[in-house]
């Protein structure tokens, strides 16, 4: 992943940690986030900005799976407890704004939820693969 700027050795999981983590969600984790997590899981990214439809976006961290407050099984469970979120949206990445990007689990189309305007979700990605392709392809960093 050419978007990956610094591994933190102290946040690397194994698979039993994304075992439990389907559990939580009720389905696998598609297998380039798989392999990004077992890999990366908590890497620092560099600073990606790249453009959609004349729309210029921005993602500053991938959040790991686990590990830490601002982890993809908290968030996911903040979400469920706060209802607003659709219940199908499983945590991604965020900008520096503190808005997340999220996984469809019913399709895995990528989508952005702004926090001041979380009933207007951006179409980003048809994927996590095509995200992350988007983040290789625009020279992240």
């Amino acid at each position: 992943m050419e978007f990956i700027e610094k591994i933190n050795n102290d946040m690397i999981i194994n698979e039993s940690d994304i075992l439990k983590f389907e559990k939580l969600i009720g389905r696998d984790v598609p297998d380039v986030l798989r392999d990004f997590y077992r890999s990366y899981n908590g890497a620092s990214i560099k600073l990606c900005i790249f453009g959609i439809d004349g729309y210029y976006f921005e993602v500053f961290e991938i959040l790991p799976l686990v590990h830490g407050k601002c982890c993809v099984e908290k968030i996911y469970e903040d979400d469920r407890g706060d209802g607003y979120i659709r219940e199908s949206l499983i945590p991604l990445a965020n900008n520096s704004g503190g808005d997340y990007y999220y996984w469809d689990k019913n399709d895995e189309k990528i989508y952005l939820i702004y926090c001041d305007d979380i009933e207007n979700e951006i179409l980003i990605a048809d994927s996590v693969e095509e995200f992350f392709d988007i983040m290789n392809k625009n020279n992240c960093g």
